[in-house]
């Protein structure tokens, strides 16, 4: 059932916001290289001023464009969070009308026998609080997000794998406490956000 649901949102976001989807998967799909490709240049940069502290004589052209590569590496960086960020606002705003049209033009159509429901009462009030956007997107950012670590953790594994086996297991066994402790307190907060409209409304 949470399939289902989680297929008829993507098709929802992909028809409301299809290109900006495909940005986001782009964004994700780089942001989960660029650890690996830090490395990989702080490795390069170490290895030349190695060389230049055992050569007096060496060429420093090789270092100082390191060092450049370095810092368009972090503008980069700095550049690919704000993206991700205007375009996250922008899909938000989109759905929010969408979304809010649609259940306006639903509750409009309703007979008022259905208003004396409490249950009914319950979910159309957790529907009319608004936020359609950042929920909708939330599973989806949540899925984005996994395809970025896991990306991040193939590439960083298979660059230690290289180096020597036992830094690849070790770099794996690392990962399954902040995989397991998120896990946890995503479905928690899932639940939290599922049943705080009812119990807010008995208090009141």
């Amino acid at each position: 059932m949470r399939h289902k649901y989680f297929r008829k949102t993507v098709r929802l976001v992909w028809k409301v916001c299809g290109i900006r989807v495909l940005l986001a998967c782009g964004i994700n799909i780089i942001d989960g290289l660029l650890p690996l490709t830090s490395i990989i240049l702080l490795q390069s940069i170490v290895n030349e001023l190695t060389s230049i502290l055992s050569n007096p004589n060496y060429d420093f052209d090789s270092i100082l464009v390191l060092l450049i590569i370095q810092f368009i590496l972090l503008v980069v960086t700095s550049m690919i969070g704000s993206i991700d960020s205007i375009n996250s606002a922008n899909m938000e705003a989109k759905l929010d009308y969408y979304v809010g049209l649609l259940v306006i033009q639903k509750s409009i159509s309703l007979p008022l026998a259905y208003f004396e429901d409490a249950e009914f009462y319950h979910h159309l009030d957790r529907i009319t609080k608004g936020g359609y956007g950042n929920k909708l997107l939330s599973p989806i950012k949540t899925m984005l997000g996994i395809i970025k670590s896991s990306i991040t953790m193939i590439s960083l594994f298979s660059f230690l794998w290289m180096i020597h086996w036992s830094l690849g297991i070790l770099s794996i066994l690392s990962a399954f406490p902040t995989l397991i402790i998120q896990t946890k307190f995503g479905r928690e907060r899932f639940q939290l956000i599922r049943f705080q409209t009812p119990a807010a409304r008995e208090a009141n």
